[in-house]
């Protein structure tokens, strides 16, 4: 069955998450803020069922229009993946859902697995549940890879190959908290 998704950082980091949902059928639009990239995906693709919308998603107020006439239009979103930088990450996530009708998927970086805040994931959780009960909330913490071919502890952040495979995974389980990779040993969590 074709699902409709909408997908935030699909020209970058989740280009792979992209290539696969076209591929398996679905309806994606993606936000971006440049059209250079999304040409560039469209024309490998080839597809009809591929549409962008160029916004900068940090512009709060801009995004909604945006999504507002895009599902006027295309629908609403069955799904979406929002891999978002601070500062706007869950005012953009609170947005997306206002036009999801399944589930959010909130793509994060390693820090909310940090044990010395046991409470975020929690706190993450509880409030979706509580602010969008209609939608069901996901979260994927990017981790990272141990190298231990030598013995040194060597570790180093994932790969965009690496990222969109676990994604993939992660959205086919519909797993509640996913990590793609590691977060433990903490200590060994690569500097940026």
């Amino acid at each position: 069955m074709t699902s409709h998704y909408l997908v935030f950082g699909g020209t970058g980091m989740l280009l792979g998450v992209v290539k696969e949902l076209i591929k398996d059928g679905n309806v994606v639009s993606i936000i971006s803020r440049g059209d250079d990239k999304f040409r560039k995906l469209s024309e490998v693709l080839g597809s009809n069922n591929l549409y962008h919308l160029s916004c900068d998603y940090h512009d709060i107020e801009n995004l909604k229009v945006h999504l507002k006439n895009h599902t006027k239009n295309v629908g609403f979103f069955d799904f979406s993946l929002c891999w978002v930088h601070e500062p706007s990450e869950m005012k953009v996530c609170s947005v997306a859902v206002e036009f999801t009708k399944n589930s959010l998927w909130q793509v994060v970086g390693s820090s909310l697995a940090d044990p010395s805040k046991p409470e975020g994931i929690n706190h993450r959780l509880s409030f979706f549940r509580k602010n969008h009960p209609d939608v069901e909330y996901r979260i994927i913490i990017l981790g990272f890879f141990i190298d231990n071919r030598l013995n040194l502890n060597n570790s180093r952040w994932l790969s965009n190959f690496e990222i969109s495979d676990g994604i993939n995974v992660a959205l086919k389980n519909d797993i509640a908290v996913n990590i793609i990779g590691t977060t433990v040993p903490w200590s060994l969590r690569p500097s940026f």
